[in-house]
């Protein structure tokens, strides 16, 4: 693995690059929903959600694009790194494009009874299917050699377009104009990476695929089921609770939502590493410091985060949305479980990396058995969405803790595993511990004065986190160095 200076940095840029994303995301949304309209915004909603499901025909093999590449380059194999590339690319444009067929086979023999804006609209499909496809193969080869400044610039930029042709041509031609703003912007994001990336690739086919596809499917197949796990929850208040109680629930979800693109992109940034490391000598133990620290970056980086996103949220709920104010509590409920959300990253990465994958299955279908089981019982017995939110909190910690005791089976001892549970461990318990103190007692007539005062109390609690920061990961010269790096090339 490069330097941890290395790593900060790659985790800064591609943090921040997804956060630009999403703003610009959320813009774009809001234009396209006051060009569009409900209907035709329903329209697309439609054509997108056929685009997702056409994703699966790629059989997960994007997946193991991202993780056998950097094996065969720890390997010492180029070559073989190289052939993965090409594997992975001819058979998801190819998969891409059978797909692509069926669908304009479909839209031909049924499509005459559909709504015009719809049947008109999905034969756009099979063009950003194929589109995206590529990119995102290409995306996920960035990420696999390690170029995170390109991918992180490569997605603020397509952003960027993405917004700037829904104003011009939405504005002017409707639901046309939309649909040839997605084109044009997918093309775009091919055609940059085409030529920034300096991607090549050589169509070829042969069984070494379906070693691939055997490693990525059940990759998809656990993405799918830990999807599951993180929208649960939703499925039950709207079940039992309805739609009004669902709409303060997602009102109190926002602020995971935020808080875990930290640990998302961190993660996406430790997977070529992981892999890269264990390629060397094939040998579990020897992603034992990097597993090591990557779990204690988020055990310091998490209650930073999740502290002043608690203490803001009654502010911002009540400033900006004060018709929910009554999704307060279970925010903060949630934000507490994203300590444990984030864990589940590096022994999961750990367990893939070594190809003991599978073990998962067991794990995740477990905590979705009990998931469903407390939720259904809290929602019956009255305790509202709090209830649910405290079960999703135990529900991500009975992940962790299942996963930790499998991976320690290959990293510590007895003795080792004890203490660094309960180092993990004792970042939650003071950081629930000090939040709950916080509101019980730091409770004043104005709100802003109340979370200035709670802010400053907290970062004070705090100072232990930002010296081991410093002391683990030299995190302060880090950001220095970020900061200023912009002058120093220009002297």
């Amino acid at each position: 693995m490069s330097g941890t200076r290395e790593v900060l940095k790659q985790v800064s840029i591609y943090a921040l690059a997804s956060y630009m994303t999403q703003f610009l995301a959320v813009i774009a949304g809001i234009v396209t929903r006051n060009f569009l309209g409900p209907y035709l915004m329903g329209i697309w909603s439609t054509i997108q959600l056929v685009i997702s499901y056409c994703e699966y025909s790629s059989l997960g093999i994007d997946a193991a694009l991202s993780r056998e590449f950097p094996f065969c380059i720890g390997k010492g194999d180029k070559e073989g790194a190289n052939r993965i590339r090409d594997l992975v690319t001819s058979f998801g444009l190819v998969t891409a494009a059978i797909t692509s067929v069926g669908i304009l086979s479909y839209i031909l023999l049924f499509g005459k009874q559909w709504p015009p804006y719809l049947f008109w609209g999905l034969f756009v499909a099979p063009l950003l299917l194929i589109t995206q496809r590529f990119s995102n193969v290409m995306v996920g080869w960035l990420r696999a050699s390690k170029q995170f400044e390109l991918a992180g610039a490569q997605i603020v930029l397509s952003g960027f377009v993405n917004l700037l042709l829904i104003i011009l041509l939405t504005s002017q031609l409707k639901f046309a104009g939309f649909l040839i703003a997605m084109v044009l912007s997918c093309f775009f994001n091919v055609a940059f990476l085409l030529k920034k990336a300096h991607f090549h690739f050589i169509f070829r086919f042969n069984r070494e695929i379906f070693r691939l596809i055997s490693f990525g499917l059940p990759l998809l197949i656990l993405s799918i089921f830990f999807d599951l796990l993180r929208s649960i929850d939703k499925i039950f208040v709207i079940r039992y609770l309805g739609f009004e109680q669902m709409g303060i629930y997602g009102v109190a979800t926002m602020a995971t939502v935020l808080a875990t693109k930290i640990p998302d992109s961190i993660v996406i940034i430790l997977i070529p590493h992981f892999h890269e490391k264990f390629g060397e000598r094939e040998e579990a133990r020897d992603l034992k410091r990097l597993v090591d620290r990557s779990a204690s970056a988020y055990s310091l980086i998490m209650p930073l985060v999740i502290g002043t996103a608690w203490i803001f949220s009654s502010l911002f709920v009540t400033y900006f949305l004060p018709k929910f104010t009554a999704a307060v509590s279970s925010m903060k409920l949630l934000l507490l479980s994203t300590y444990f959300f984030a864990l589940f990253y590096p022994y999961s990465n750990f367990l893939i990396a070594i190809k003991r994958h599978l073990i998962l299955f067991p794990i995740i279908a477990f905590t979705l058995f009990v998931q469903v089981f407390f939720t259904f019982f809290v929602i019956k017995s009255g305790f509202g969405l709090n209830g649910v939110a405290s079960v999703a909190i135990f529900c991500y910690f009975l992940n962790f803790f299942w996963l930790f005791v499998i991976a320690a089976r290959f990293l510590y001892n007895a003795k080792e595993a004890l203490m660094k549970f309960f180092f993990l461990a004792s970042f939650f318990i003071a950081l629930a511990v000090i939040l709950t103190c916080l509101d019980r007692w730091c409770v004043m007539a104005s709100l802003m004065q109340q979370t200035i005062l709670q802010l400053s109390l907290f970062f004070l609690s705090s100072i232990p986190i930002f010296i081991l920061l410093e002391r683990e990961f030299g995190a302060l010269g880090h950001i220095l160095d970020f900061l200023t790096r912009d002058k120093k090339r220009a002297i």
